[in-house]
């Protein structure tokens, strides 16, 4: 008796990006989303990605499946799985939508446009019915987490999306654009309503299936407009303070949230927010959390004035951290010149003070006591 061989299950090959560009014009590229993880890539991303192209460096496969054959044109169409912010980029950038280095693509000599258009993408192809959400859904939530571990801030950030405090803390930080949550909501909890893969200390989160699908609420939406977060947004996505990669690892959410926590309480938090007190506070009026998010953006304000010619030692996450919690409780009346001289001088005094401040700046800086004592030590400077 024959032995039946076992059907493979991917196949890997490499296409030129004028090729897959040939694709994207002759839609043979669909974006059927399913559960795209919806990193907001700002310009600069982009370019970087380009400058990685020019070089000639390698980027992550695009992962593709079938997504049917037209019988009347003889074409086969191809869903992208996982690598659209990628190609999206790149067909951007070959449209003159952004520049790389104040050139479009359009100003490029040929010989620069050779090495685009040749460069070679790595693309796997998994074998898997198009219509069989949940082996698609398998299938992206096993590239996530082998494509590198999903932090536990990722884990939190999608696990409690459901959540106003959440919801609120992405939008502020860039991870999902605005007019994007609903569609993002519905993705993400059908990605992760299932996961199993849960930190001892977690709370038992209600899966999605159970909750109705509901549109965000007014509240919400009220709180997020952009005149009351344009600042805070500002230092969380520009590369003053957090690189790309920080971006998409969701640091810059885990260091709003942490931040935005300890000034809703008036207090220091030890290491992370928690689960626990991400729901909670979800329960805080809005009209409160609205209020708190109003002087912190106007805090955020005067940082980026004192940040366009300080010194970098400001400019890192901890002094980040310490800066917009005490200008936002303090309220100072100072100006962005009289707080920028006065944290020059601090740090240029080489006093018994500057020698603690700059030892909690560099030694054990999410615990609680040394988090204290920074806020103590900048509070007597600047307030």
């Amino acid at each position: 008796m024959e032995e039946k061989k076992d059907e493979k299950s991917f196949s890997i090959g490499r296409l030129d990006i004028v090729d897959l560009y040939e694709w994207k014009n002759s839609k043979k590229l669909v974006y059927k989303t399913y559960f795209q993880r919806q990193f907001v890539w700002k310009e600069k991303d982009k370019k970087d990605l380009i400058d990685t192209i020019m070089q000639g460096l390698p980027i992550p496969a695009i992962f593709i499946c079938d997504a049917g054959t037209d019988y009347t044109t003889l074409s086969k169409k191809y869903n992208v799985l996982d690598g659209r912010q990628r190609l999206e980029s790149i067909f951007e950038f070959l449209e003159n939508q952004y520049t790389y280095k104040k050139r479009y693509f359009k100003d490029f000599t040929e010989d620069e446009k050779k090495v685009i258009l040749n460069y070679n993408i790595t693309l796997i192809q998994m074998y898997v019915d198009p219509d069989d959400t949940e082996r698609i859904k398998e299938i992206f939530k096993r590239l996530n987490k082998n494509a590198y571990n999903l932090n536990k801030m990722e884990k939190q950030s999608t696990q409690l999306v459901e959540y106003d405090y959440m919801i609120i803390a992405k939008i502020v930080s860039g991870i999902v654009k605005f007019e994007n949550i609903e569609s993002y909501l519905e993705e993400i909890h059908e990605l992760f309503s299932d996961d199993e893969d849960k930190d001892e200390d977690s709370v038992e989160i209600t899966e999605y299936s159970e909750m109705e699908e509901e549109a965000i609420p007014d509240e919400v939406k009220e709180i997020c407009t952009w005149d009351n977060i344009e600042h805070i947004n500002a230092l969380l996505t520009n590369n003053m303070i957090f690189s790309s990669y920080d971006r998409q690892r969701q640091v810059a959410l885990q260091y709003f949230l942490n931040i935005f926590t300890c000034i809703l309480k008036g207090e220091m938090i030890n290491r992370n927010v928690s689960e626990k007190t991400i729901i909670e506070l979800s329960d805080v009026s809005k009209e409160t959390i609205g209020k708190k998010l109003i002087e912190c953006n106007k805090a955020c304000e005067k940082i980026l004035g004192i940040y366009e010619d300080i010194d970098d030692f400001w400019k890192n996450k901890t002094s980040f951290f310490t800066l917009c919690y005490v200008m936002t409780m303090t309220k100072s009346e100072k100006t962005t010149k009289e707080i920028k001289d006065l944290l020059e001088e601090f740090k240029n005094s080489n006093s018994e003070k500057w020698q603690q401040y700059y030892e909690a700046s560099n030694q054990g800086v999410n615990d609680k006591k040394v988090r204290e004592t920074r806020v103590e030590l900048l509070k007597n400077i600047i307030a």
